[in-house]
């Protein structure tokens, strides 16, 4: 029979594997009770959420010695509470989290050991599951992988130029490919390679925060400038998304230094946004104090893009009454998304001395002055689990947001935003659900994108979307070469719709599709 096994890890150092990551519950099945094969790439799943102190401080705790167990229609997961050294807390307590499909997992904090709808003592580290429920697991997860390629055994010469290839996923889920076909003179058959894109890494050393945006037929590239220091904002332009990472294609200052005006440093995360039919960029800016704020520069009508006087005055983003958006902190990585006709900015912000850890905020904005906002500020998210604190930063940071249907996925990063362990999570909303209400955001239980993904970049994540020529949906991510901490580069791979209509952000293109797999032929009728 199927197992599923609960546990812990040890520590392996504070930039790998540190207390926040190592103290999370983590999972690992077996289809016979033994040879258990760990999920989530051996990262925590399930992790405690933080307490806020009287300063409100963010405060590490961690899960230690897991079980699970089943009573009723869920399976229940507990764990001691502990600090980030491990010590024990709240000794009558336990901290609970329960499932009733082994997709969607609800933290139910801290219950007294008294009160719970089980025997504490039947709970084990070990779980018999059913094969369906194994299925759920591995889906939920698993590694995704690609399994083979269907097509047609035949096919009429006529038909075969619009041919794809349905290649298939270890899930069940499919992508459908183009194939470049070749028939030899008298032959009867086509002997065909499935084309993929591919984009080599990295695109662009020295860019972070990317945002790659096609406008009136023509790509464009965004990106914090590590290069020059976080000075200026460059722009670069290309008939191609790969023309854009040409070596001769130079990046266009459109925003200097200058003190004058106070723009003096960070130039941090710019956007491409069309709100109310206006192209802007949104990005932060600070001055000789460091302090870097939200700002929006709008595009004058049928300038070049590429020209520093095309673009109007960078605005700072404030409340409706023209008040400061977040006094005494700073606000960082705005990013802008509509539902039906309202449009909302979510950004990050931060209180320093004591830190408060960066937070998502977010309101509704007006559409012909998108720099006003409509209604107060309202918290997203803290960072609370152990993925999003660790290393030595409190991350919330970095939201964009993904449509798949009319589900919103707001991505967001956490974690040290130079080094290995910054991660991609969500934050979900089920279409009619209002975006200001706080309650109606699902979050992430465990990072959906993290460095153990990938096998030649690390700190995958700050991450923006878009759709290219193909019709296809890529995820566009600073990144850095394995050890080589705070050196980020431009990293594009192909998103993926799993069979449960999920992303999946971590798929390396030898996973998508092998080389020696994209060798076809089919017989010609």
């Amino acid at each position: 029979m199927p197992k599923l096994k609960v546990y812990e890890r040890e520590i392996v150092d504070e930039r790998t594997y540190p207390s926040a990551l190592a103290q999370s519950i983590h999972f690992a099945v077996s289809l016979e009770g033994a040879g258990y094969e760990p999920l989530n790439y051996n990262y925590g799943v399930l992790y405690p959420k933080a307490e806020i102190s009287p300063e409100d401080t963010i405060l590490e705790r961690g899960a230690r010695q897991p079980r699970v167990i089943r009573r009723g229609e869920y399976v229940y997961f507990l764990a001691e509470f502990a600090d980030s050294r491990g010590n024990l807390l709240a000794p009558e307590k336990i901290y609970l989290w329960k499932t009733a499909d082994f997709k969607e997992y609800f933290d139910l904090g801290l219950a007294s050991k008294g009160d719970l709808p089980f025997d504490l003592r039947e709970a084990g580290d070990t779980l018999d599951i059913t094969l369906p429920e194994l299925q759920c697991l591995l889906q939920r997860f698993g590694k995704l992988r690609f399994s083979h390629i269907l097509l047609p055994e035949t096919v009429s010469r006529g038909e075969l130029g619009r041919l794809e290839a349905q290649v298939v996923y270890s899930d069940g889920s499919v992508d459908k490919k183009p194939v470049r076909w070749s028939v030899a003179p008298g032959s009867d058959r086509a002997e065909g390679e499935v084309l993929q894109q591919k984009y080599s890494y990295p695109s662009a050393c020295g860019w972070a925060d990317p945002v790659i945006y096609k406008y009136e037929g023509a790509w464009y590239y965004l990106a914090t400038n590590d290069n020059t220091g976080d000075v200026g904002l460059y722009i670069r332009r290309a008939e191609t998304v790969e023309g854009l990472f040409a070596p001769d294609n130079e990046p266009c200052l459109i925003l200097p230094y200058d003190e004058k005006r106070d723009f003096v440093q960070t130039f941090w995360a710019p956007e491409f946004h069309e709100i109310g039919g206006e192209l802007y960029i949104l990005l932060a800016i600070g001055g000789r104090q460091w302090s870097p704020h939200s700002h929006m520069m709008k595009l004058k009508k049928g300038e070049d893009l590429r020209k520093e006087g095309s673009w109007e005055e960078p605005v700072r983003v404030v409340r409706s009454d023209g008040s400061d958006l977040a006094p005494g902190r700073i606000t960082l990585d705005m990013t802008c998304f509509s539902i039906g006709k309202k449009y909302y900015l979510c950004w990050s912000q931060r209180r320093f001395d004591p830190d408060s850890g960066s937070m998502l905020y977010i309101a509704e904005t007006e559409e012909k002055t998108p720099w006003v906002l409509k209604t107060e500020p309202v918290l997203l998210s803290r960072p609370l689990y152990g993925w999003e604190n660790q290393s030595g930063t409190v991350n919330n940071e970095g939201p964009y947001p993904l449509f798949v249907g009319d589900k919103l996925y707001l991505t967001y990063s956490g974690g040290a935003a130079g080094g290995y362990s910054y991660v991609v999570g969500f934050l979900e909303l089920e279409p009619g659900l209002d975006p200001l209400d706080p309650k109606n955001w699902r979050k992430s239980v465990c990072p959906e994108c993290s460095s153990v993904m990938f096998s030649d970049r690390e700190g995958p994540a700050h991450n923006s979307f878009f759709t290219g020529d193909d019709g296809k949906t890529y995820f566009a991510c600073h990144a850095q070469r394995p050890g080589d901490d705070n050196h980020r580069n431009t990293s594009i791979t192909r998103l993926h719709i799993n069979a449960d209509g999920r992303p999946v952000l971590g798929l390396e293109p030898e996973e998508d599709l092998p080389r020696e797999a994209g060798k076809v032929s089919v017989r010609l009728i």
